[in-house]
Formats: C-alpha cells, structure tokens, sequence
C-alpha cells in the first residue's frame, strides 16, 4: 500500500525570501579592511563565539552544537540560519555601523534547550547596532560589538557565487524517494539520486519534465532522507577546471519547493 504525504512550499517565497540562504592557508594578517555590503554578501559568517563586555566567553554560545550558527548579509537582508528555527529582518550599513531592523522568526521548539538559550542570546546581541571590524584574513573574520559592548566572532565561508565567479541559473529538479544503484569504476558501491529536470511557468505551474536520470555528484546543502520525494529549486553553476573524474557543473541547494513523504 502507497501513503502519500506532501507539503508545497510554492505559497511562502516571501517568507522564505525574509529568512535569507577549496579552503585555502590561513593568513597571519589580521589588519582591518574597508567594509562594504558586496563584502558582507559575499560570504556565510560562521559563529565562532562571543564575549561580554568583560571579555567573557558567552555561555549560550559555548558547547557542542549540531549545527554552527551562520549569518548572511545580502541585499540589505539579514539571515541567521543553523538553529532549529530561522531567523530573519533587514539591516542598514552605514560606514562600519550596521543596524539591524526588528527581527523576526519561526516559532518551533527546539531541543535540547541549549538550543534555544543559544537562538535567545544571537537575537539579543543584535538587538542594538554594531560596530563592525572585518579583518584581511583568509578567511576573513567579522567582528560585531553592540552598544553594550557585546562581541561576537565570526569567520567567513564564502558563498557559491563567490566560489565560482557568478550568480548561477535558477532550476528545478525533482528528486525520487530511493537511491538506485549506480556503479562506477571509482564508486562499485555507488548510490546515485534519482532526479529529473522540472519546468515551472512564472505562476509556479508545472510545464513539463525531464527525462529520469542518475545523479553521481551531490547537491551542495541538500541532505536526502530515504522515502521522501522533493522537488528542489537549485542554483547551478559551471565549474571552471574541474579535477579529473569529476562534474563541470556544480548544483547548490536554494530552496525545497515541494516534499512528499512515500511508505510502501
């Protein structure tokens, strides 16, 4: 017997839109830099910690978490993603003082409590404007103290658009419950998705599909679940100088349109 599930997400871009989504050496150079919003935007800004206006470790943002918190910063819209629950509002530059406006957020609850202690105290530290230091690293490292003298740490993971030099294609793939098989003279063991191209009109009616095809590489951000068919809004990018053996294209996660949960 086949059970179906499904949830489609077509009706909420613009909260989705609200919520905004080669490691080289590091440097010894700490000196500040220039700050800009195309700088800001041009990386995910990992949470590495934060201290009081003593100097003294945070404890909301100490211990062994799942997940690291992750700020964005683009086109005037800040995102904290990385909790169990999102976080969104939009943000002013001014000079090296950013602003954020109110933020808001979904309201799930989230365990274990460290959790939510910890999604508590991101939103207090940036309840205030902040003064900001970027430093010349690589990767870069952020700073953003509050009024009450607050700082939080951060350090810079750049984003697809960065890595590979351009803003990338909108597209849609739907990919099926299961792996499949699919061996490979590296890989004899190889599990591929299973995915076809979807076409979608600008109302989001579906215009017709792809052929079913097996997809060796991975979907940077996508994390597949056995039994749950979703069809994904992707960004893809053309990878210059691909390793031997591996894709000339890249496809990245932006958002999951549409899920359906199958049990046989």
């Amino acid at each position: 017997m086949l059970t179906i599930a499904r949830i489609s997400l077509f009706t909420a871009p613009a909260f989705a839109l609200l919520l905004t989504g080669c490691s080289s050496p590091s440097s010894d150079s700490s000196s500040p830099t220039q700050i800009s919003a195309e700088q800001l935007a041009a990386y995910y800004w990992v949470v590495q910690g934060a201290t009081d206006r003593n100097g003294n470790p945070v404890e909301a943002f100490e211990g062994d978490f799942e997940r690291p918190l992750q700020l964005t910063l683009n086109n005037n819209q800040l995102g904290i993603a990385g909790s169990c629950n999102l976080i969104g509002g939009d943000y002013r530059l001014e000079g090296p003082t950013l602003t954020p406006g109110q933020l808001v957020q979904t309201m799930m609850y989230c365990d274990p409590e460290a959790v939510m202690l910890r999604e508590t105290a991101i939103k207090q530290q940036l309840e205030t404007a902040q003064q900001v230091q970027l430093s010349s690293t690589v990767p870069p490292r952020l700073t953003l103290t509050n009024t009450h003298g607050q700082r939080l740490n951060l350090q810079g993971e750049a984003t697809p658009e960065t890595l590979y030099g351009s803003s990338g294609e909108i597209m849609f793939m739907e990919v099926q419950a299961q792996r499949v098989e699919c061996p490979h003279p590296l890989m004899p063991n190889h599990q591929c998705l299973h995915v076809r191209e979807v076409v979608y009109d600008e109302t989001g009616i579906k215009q017709s599909t792809g052929e079913w095809q097996n997809l060796y590489q991975e979907i940077q951000g996508y994390e597949h679940r056995p039994g749950i068919r979703n069809v994904l809004r992707l960004k893809r990018f053309d990878v210059a100088n691909p390793p031997a053996d591996s894709s000339s294209v890249a496809y990245v996660l932006d958002l999951v349109v549409e899920s359906e949960v199958v049990e046989r």
